[in-house]
């Protein structure tokens, strides 16, 4: 199906390339892409920081339990479940999810806010990936995150480099489990993973009209391609920059809520709809 030359078709995929086959069908068709990825035409993260409107005394969550993990895609191959399965060697950590503790929906600010840290494992690694996992799990429920995913400097482009705890800053899972447990047992040292709220907070209760948005907020003006500088000209590698890797998925395609716009329109949206919209992915 060719895409009229007067509308823009917007490829929004919040996957990793590890869990995005398939993306040939959008060679030479769509013109936008929308992602979490910060080289997206359209940049939708999982989450982002927002400034305080004043300087503010964040209160830290009252904490009983030490650290959570919550998951459902347990792969026993995967590098998260392995660092796991290493690290509880040496610290105890309750994981939720599929097979392991009940996490009900309506109870995960309540269950997850308990614990001092939350490991914010990603389920692949790819630069941007970072997903709810750290906005909304971690961050927003006053959790210190504990991350495995992209690189340290790949994180510092979007949090503060005091906020969180990275798997890389320590040569085995044994010196991590050490330094969490010295936290454990000096409250002023754990609170300084707390000093960025005084000028930030987090945005990570997103969902799929926070995406929309900022797709219509950039795509709808009739002059956005003038003011952006991004043309209408179809992608003709636009699998490339998806950068396929992984096992082969089927992919679910669907037009944008109110369907097919009539042709004089300047908005279609076509994308891969993402499967791992669960909390404890």
């Amino acid at each position: 199906m060719p895409r009229p030359p007067n509308q823009y078709w917007v490829w929004f995929n919040l996957e990793s390339p590890s869990h995005s086959p398939n993306l040939h069908f959008m060679d030479d068709l769509i013109n936008l892409t929308m992602s979490y990825r910060a080289d997206s035409d359209i940049f939708s993260p999982y989450g982002w920081l927002d400034p305080n409107k004043e300087e503010d005394t964040f209160q830290i969550p009252p904490k009983t339990k030490l650290v959570a993990w919550a998951i459902s895609n347990w792969n026993p191959g995967s590098k998260r479940v392995r660092y796991y399965q290493e690290l509880k060697k040496f610290l105890s950590v309750d994981v939720y999810g599929r097979q392991h503790l009940p996490l009900p929906k309506n109870k995960h600010e309540q269950t997850l806010a308990q614990y001092k840290f939350y490991l914010a494992f990603e389920n692949s690694i790819h630069e941007d990936y970072i997903t709810e996992k750290l906005w909304k799990n971690a961050l927003s429920f006053g959790c210190v995150p504990v991350v495995l995913g992209p690189t340290r400097k790949n994180y510092e482009r979007f949090i503060p480099k005091d906020s969180f705890i990275h798997v890389d800053d320590f040569s085995t899972a044994e010196e991590l489990a050490k330094y969490i447990l010295k936290l454990d047992g000096d409250e002023k040292a754990y609170q300084q993973y707390f000093s960025w709220r005084s000028r930030l907070h987090p945005i990570g209760n997103t969902d799929w009209r926070t995406h929309y948005c900022k797709k219509s907020s950039r795509v709808e003006s009739a002059d956005y391609g003038e003011k952006s500088g991004i043309a209408r000209n179809t992608k003709p590698n636009a699998s490339q920059w998806g950068s396929i890797v992984g096992r082969p998925l089927k992919v679910q395609r669907c037009v944008c809520t109110a369907g097919a716009p009539p042709t004089g329109s300047n908005t279609f949206a076509y994308y891969e709809r993402p499967c791992a919209s669960d909390v404890a992915n």
